[in-house]
C-alpha cells in the first residue's frame, strides 16, 4: 500500500479567522435576511425573560448583535482556518471527483458539503487513512458528490471547486475548501474569497496549477451554481430513498447507505472489510 507524502510549502500567507459550527444539518433556505433573523432572535430573548431585561441589557444585545452582523459580511471576517495550506500528494489514479480505481471491489460515494464540519472533520482526519490504505491498493475507488445544503457558501464553494474540475485540480481546491472552512452563511466562500483560495493553491503548488483567468470567468458565470443544485437535489433524494436522513456527510458503499456522519476511520475500516469480503477480494 502507499503512503501520503507531505510538501513542505514555501512562504506564508495570511490567515482568516476560524469559526465553529454544527453541521450535520437538514437543508437551510433562507427567507428573512440574516440581520433581520438575528435581530429577531433578540426580542425572543427578552420576551424568553417575561420583558424583564433590563436596558443595559438589551443595549449590550444590540450590539452583540451588530458586531455579530459586521464579522459575518461576505468577504469579511467571516472567513476560515489559520495557518499554511500544504496540498496533499496522492498516488492513485484520479479522474474528477474520483480516487482511485473505478474498477476496485469497493466503491466509496460521499455526499458532502464544504461548509459542513462534520464533512470538515472527515476529510482531515479519516479520508486521507482510507486513501492510504485502500484506495491506494487498488482496492476503493472514492468519489465525492456535491450535497450543498447549507445555503450560498455551500453552493458558491462547490461552484468553484467545479471550476477546479475543469482544469483537473477539483482534489487539490477540495482540500483547501475544507482547509479554510468558515461558518455556514458567514460569508467564508464570498466570490472574492474563492479567487484567493485559487491564487492561493497556486502559490502552494509552486507556481503551476490553475489558469487563473479561466477560473475567474467561471466563477463569475455562476453556471456551476446551477448544475450544483440540481447535483444537491438528487442526491438528498437518492439518500432518503435508501432510508437515510438528508444530512452530510453521508455514504454509499457498493450503493448501499452504510454510514452518515464523521465517523471514525475503525468504523470505515469494518464497513470496507466486509465490503470487500462480500466482493471475494482480499483487504489484508
Amino acid at each position: 500500500m502507499g503512503s501520503s507524502r507531505r510538501r513542505r510549502r514555501r512562504g506564508g500567507r495570511r490567515g482568516r479567522r476560524s469559526d465553529g459550527q454544527d453541521a450535520q444539518e437538514a437543508p437551510q433556505r433562507e427567507g428573512a435576511s440574516r440581520p433581520a433573523r438575528r435581530l429577531a432572535g433578540v426580542r425572543d430573548a427578552i420576551d424568553s425573560f417575561g420583558g424583564f431585561l433590563t436596558v443595559g441589557a438589551v443595549a449590550v444585545a444590540v450590539v452583540a448583535v451588530v458586531v455579530l452582523i459586521a464579522l459575518n459580511r461576505p468577504g469579511g471576517g467571516g472567513g476560515a482556518a489559520e495557518g499554511e495550506f500544504t496540498p496533499r500528494e496522492r498516488t492513485a489514479a484520479i479522474d474528477g471527483r474520483v480516487l482511485g480505481d473505478p474498477s476496485a471491489p469497493v466503491r466509496i460515494v460521499a455526499f458532502e458539503d464544504f461548509s459542513c464540519s462534520h464533512c470538515g472533520t472527515f476529510t482531515h482526519e479519516t479520508e486521507p487513512l482510507i486513501e492510504e490504505e485502500y484506495v491506494e491498493a487498488g482496492l476503493v475507488s472514492f468519489e465525492f458528490r456535491h450535497m450543498a445544503i447549507l445555503g450560498p457558501d455551500s453552493e458558491r464553494a462547490a461552484a468553484a471547486s467545479e471550476c477546479a474540475a475543469t482544469q483537473d485540480l477539483f482534489w487539490p481546491y477540495h482540500d483547501l475548501l475544507f482547509r479554510r472552512q468558515g461558518m455556514p452563511n458567514s460569508g467564508w466562500a464570498s466570490t472574492g474569497n474563492l479567487k484567493d483560495f485559487a491564487r492561493e493553491l497556486n502559490e502552494a503548488l509552486d507556481g503551476g496549477g490553475l489558469d487563473l483567468d479561466a477560473f475567474d470567468e467561471c466563477v463569475d458565470a455562476g453556471v456551476q451554481e446551477r448544475l450544483v443544485r440540481l447535483a444537491t437535489d438528487e442526491a438528498g433524494q437518492l439518500v432518503v430513498s435508501l432510508g437515510g436522513r438528508p444530512s452530510t456527510p453521508a455514504f454509499l458503499i457498493n450503493g448501499a447507505l452504510r454510514l452518515q456522519g464523521a465517523q471514525p476511520i475503525e468504523v470505515f475500516r469494518r464497513e470496507i472489510d466486509a465490503a470487500l469480503a462480500s466482493a471475494g477480494a482480499d483487504g489484508g
